[in-house]
């Protein structure tokens, strides 16, 4: 549970646990850390739990201030001035830095513009703030939040699309209007009719993204929320940790009463030249609520998220569905702990950070399962599990090695009344054993291992003879130990998982061509990103494909091909796809056309860059006068920047439109 803390930002179940010091700690310590709790990382948050001495806390709050000090060589710190007047902010307008809107006022400060949309009858009291967050880390230059109060009640609360959908905006009221069966589709077609810009938001937080009303926030917003909430922890330079680093050794810090216990389980297949990442998630309890029908009901979310280890994502996939049982099934299912949800994606070769998440919105209970893995085309590739099945259809489907179907135990618990089974691809003929964890001398052949007409291995072992015990499950190949984990064979009776898994017909392949496309560009493999990109049928060179395959031939220098595919009327000219089509004019002189696609990148946001930009391009083509009024545009833009700084937050004018 190592990355729970990371998950649960994306999942807005943050909640602030203070240092436990006991009855040592002085209100002063206490009230501080509140303070600076939207800013402090955890790294500087464990140490300074860890500091016995009121001398070694004052002098790390001194390095603390330094570390973000813009201009050291001022007698003042701007940033702590700046941050305090966002904290007085928060406490008198926005109900403090503990709720939603003042953690984030206190960690990006004023935004760049804000819509109220209190006191209408079809919407509940809600905001969006529109931030220009173009030099902050790993955020877009753009950056939609919405803070809502659920059906007019209690405090503002972020917005997370995906987990959040445009019925939560509906007032009360008006939502027993629509038809219930048709609510989510109908809830955005109201925004889009009478509040566009809500509407849009309600779907990604980055401007112009695309996403289905129907399945929201599927694309980057859960991975931008979480990055807007760890800036602390990729901004700020922390040296000075050194200085304290011997006081604490390895500290871990739990941030929520929130979690619950699960299993998972991650395996690699191959099926019809792709590579897959399968996974098993059973999570411990799963708690539901009555529904107008008495059905029990609870709305689930599984994200995966494909990391490489520097922190880049390399895919990431959400899945919303409402889980509906009787109470006959909910006893058989639910509360016998027994429902187990499998999904898999294709993945490229690579080492990589896998992580899970189950998340029960209705009970705002989390799961999170975490595992390091490496991608080799070549393999093995392994499978087992307590039911081996041979497929008659072409379907893609978890957990599918080629023919075979393994049906995976979740939690390693096999019984003697099991027969353990499998599958393996190898260029060789593997050696399988389940070792005592006891005894590495202590260990049972698998000997029941036979080729297939494919040239698959497949195995079995009837457990009946082998002794409860903890073993390790060995698989050799050659002089190397390709595989070892741990399994437990009980003689006690184990009740098998009920499943609820995902399949895709066998048209899906080239929806996976996009996907490995995707994510050979997100980890910098131009060339191959490119070469799935071309794969792509003309059905599926559409607005969502077309900007990310322009995006790789930017990449790649390649600036007349993103002209050619994105000057297409399929291709909406948003915020991204702008810069793209501005740039590689620029790149290659085509400077009339540049002018355009930046006057219209302007329209996004009236930042000193694109004056600087725009000026400059006007003066290459020799029009003196168009020059002379963006440049005066980007001074007056420098000089207001200049002076908001100076002023207090809540001082300044917020703009009537977004230019």
């Amino acid at each position: 549970m190592k990355s729970l803390e990371k998950a649960l930002i994306i999942l807005s179940l943050l909640s602030l646990v203070l240092p436990s010091w006991g009855q040592k700690k002085s209100g002063e310590w206490k009230r501080w850390l509140r303070e600076v709790s939207p800013i402090m990382s955890e790294v500087e948050r464990s140490i300074f739990n860890e500091l016995p001495t009121e001398e070694d806390r004052r002098r790390f709050v001194d390095f603390f201030w330094k570390a973000r000090d813009p201009k050291p060589e001022t007698p003042q710190n701007e940033y702590k001035i700046e941050y305090y007047q966002r904290v007085a902010y928060a406490e008198k307008r926005l109900g403090g830095i503990d709720s939603d809107r003042g953690r984030i006022y206190a960690l990006l400060g004023e935004p760049m513009e804000k819509h109220s949309y209190s006191g209408y009858e079809k919407v509940v009291d809600c905001e969006l703030w529109i931030y220009h967050t173009e030099d902050r880390a790993n955020l877009p230059p753009f950056v939609y939040l919405i803070f809502f109060r659920r059906n007019n009640t209690g405090d503002y609360r972020l917005y997370y699309p995906g987990v959040n959908s445009a019925v939560d905006l509906l007032s009360p009221g008006y939502k027993e209007s629509l038809n219930a069966r048709t609510l989510s589709m109908s809830s955005y077609n109201m925004l889009r009719q009478s509040f566009p810009q809500l509407a849009e938001a309600s779907l990604s937080v980055i401007p112009g993204e695309k996403s289905s009303p129907l399945s929201p926030g599927t694309g980057s917003s859960g991975i931008i929320i979480a990055n807007i909430f760890s800036l602390p922890d990729r901004e700020v330079e922390k040296t000075y940790l050194k200085n304290f680093s011997s006081l604490t050794g390895n500290v871990e810090v739990t941030l929520t009463t929130k979690s619950i216990d699960g299993y998972g389980f991650i395996s690699l297949t191959q099926n019809q030249g792709l590579t897959f990442l399968n996974y098993a998630i059973l999570p411990e309890v799963i708690h539901t609520k009555k529904n107008a029908a008495n059905k029990n009901e609870a709305e689930i979310s599984l994200m995966l998220i494909i990391e490489d280890f520097s922190g880049n994502i390399i895919y990431q996939k959400e899945r919303n569905f409402t889980l509906e049982v009787d109470d006959n099934r909910k006893k058989l299912f639910i509360d016998s702990r027994r429902l187990a949800f499998k999904d898999f994606a294709p993945i490229i070769e690579g080492d990589y950070r896998i992580r899970i998440t189950f998340l029960n919105k209705t009970s705002e209970e989390v799961f999170v399962h975490e595992q390091k893995i490496k991608v080799n085309p070549q393999g093995p590739f392994l499978l087992f599990g307590h039911k081996l099945v041979e497929l008659q259809s072409e379907k893609f489907i978890p957990f599918r090695q080629e023919k075979y179907k393994i049906l995976p135990e979740p939690r390693l618990i096999f019984t003697q009344q099991d027969t353990l089974r499998g599958v393996l691809k190898s260029s060789q003929q593997p050696v399988l054993r389940l070792v005592n964890v006891d005894d590495e001398n202590d260990f049972i052949p698998l000997t029941d291992v036979n080729k297939d007409p494919t040239g698959l291995f497949l195995f079995t072992l009837p457990l009946s003879q082998v002794k409860p015990d903890y073993y390790f499950f060995s698989v050799r190949i050659g002089n190397q130990e390709v595989y070892r984990t741990v399994i437990t064979i009980t003689a006690a009776e184990v009740q098998k998982t009920i499943d609820l898994e995902s399949s895709d017909p066998q048209e899906a392949r080239y929806n996976y061509f996009f996907i490995l496309a995707q994510e050979y560009l997100n980890a910098g493999l131009l060339a191959k990103s490119i070469t799935y990109f071309e794969k792509l049928p003309p059905q599926l060179r559409n607005e969502v494909s077309l900007p990310l395959m322009a995006k790789a031939y930017y990449l790649k220098k390649d600036y007349a091909r993103v002209l050619e595919i994105l000057e297409s009327p399929r291709v909406p000219k948003t915020y991204s796809t702008l810069a793209l089509l501005a740039n590689s004019c620029l790149q290659l002189n085509q400077l009339e056309k540049a002018v355009i696609y930046l006057e219209q990148l302007r329209q996004y946001g009236d930042s000193v860059a694109i004056n600087q930009t725009l000026a400059a391009t006007f003066l290459s083509l020799g029009n003196q006068e168009k020059a002379k009024i963006y440049y005066e545009r980007a001074r007056k833009l420098r000089e207001t920047s200049k002076e908001k700084k100076e002023k207090p937050s809540w001082k300044r004018k917020t703009p009537s439109k977004l230019l």
